[in-house]
């Protein structure tokens, strides 16, 4: 079962996370992310289209960290409200596993630049 996050992000913002994933292995197997792919799709519900893809980059393979980033354009781009995601990995050969779900909320600001 995948982690539960509600996020939160600021309209016209980047906004980014830094995650450390972790999984069981079989006694004697290391658990490595250099060698897998990962998506991020968001939705206003989970039967709409795609509206934004978050970007999931490697950030360390020694200790399987990833960053999941939205840029500001991406943010400004989404109206304000409540939106649905999750992140997928993907090994090499083709064992999709959902890692990450939840809300993600674009909250309205007041400073406008």
């Amino acid at each position: 079962m995948p982690t539960q996050a509600n996020l939160y992000v600021d309209h016209g913002t980047d906004f980014g996370i830094n995650l450390e994933l972790t999984a069981e292995v079989n006694q004697g197997d290391v658990f490595v992310i250099n060698d897998k792919s990962f998506f991020c799709n968001i939705r206003k519900h989970y039967s709409t289209s795609i509206v934004a893809n978050a970007e999931i980059t490697i950030l360390e393979s020694a200790t399987n960290s990833i960053e999941f980033f939205l840029s500001g354009e991406s943010t400004s781009n989404l109206d304000t409200g409540n939106y649905v995601y999750d992140v997928m990995m993907v090994s090499p050969s083709g064992a999709r596993t959902k890692i990450l779900e939840s809300l993600l909320k674009i909250v309205p600001t007041v400073t406008e630049t």
